[in-house]
């Protein structure tokens, strides 16, 4: 939010700082002077307190600064642990395969150009459920696949940022082998 004179804490413009001196008689009717010492320790709070409360909000990240970072904590996770942890890349291709047969896309990324917003809420919906149920069970390995699937989903909403752009297509790649991997072993079980 932008602030007159680029004033970090939102203090008054200038002209009107605690110092500066009204003509006498310029209070108007009905209201008080800063000389009035009951009103000015009421209006110092409650300055005190917009100002605290502009604080909190400008520490607090924003939902698109929270994905990103979770996007970009699962990149680097998957890149990392992919070829260690089979069972859950496994688990990551099986949902993500079992999505594109029900409905009948041919790849990944085709799938999710070709939601409609009310194929993109019901699937992110779903999803949510899942995952919260899984995670409940304590199955996290599966749950960490629906959060994969999840954000996948939710990434080309927020394409304008470059980051993103690049890691969904990263990401998309990871997925298209993860499914591979799950045809490649169509297991009832997933590896260890």
């Amino acid at each position: 939010m932008a602030n007159q004179d680029n004033n970090p804490k939102g203090n008054r413009p200038k002209g009107s700082q605690a110092g500066s001196r009204e003509p006498k008689g310029s209070t108007p009717p009905g209201s008080h002077s800063r000389a009035d010492p009951s009103h000015a320790g009421q209006e110092q709070a409650g300055q005190e307190q917009a100002g605290q409360e502009q604080d909190r909000q400008s520490e607090e990240p924003s939902p698109r600064e929270i994905f990103k970072s979770r996007f970009i904590s699962l990149l680097a996770d998957l890149g990392k642990n992919a070829t260690r942890d089979p069972e859950t890349i496994w688990l990551i291709g099986s949902l993500a395969g079992s999505i594109l047969a029900d409905t009948k896309a041919p790849s990944w990324p085709a799938l999710k150009s070709s939601l409609s917003a009310q194929g993109y809420d019901g699937l992110l919906e779903s999803l949510k459920n899942q995952g919260n149920r899984l995670a409940e069970e304590g199955e996290h390995k599966s749950a960490y696949a629906v959060q994969t699937i999840a954000i996948s989903i939710v990434a080309p909403t927020m394409a304008d940022d470059e980051h993103i752009a690049t890691g969904n297509e990263l990401l998309d790649k990871m997925i298209a082998d993860a499914v591979d991997f799950y045809h490649k072993h169509p297991v009832s079980k997933a590896p260890d």
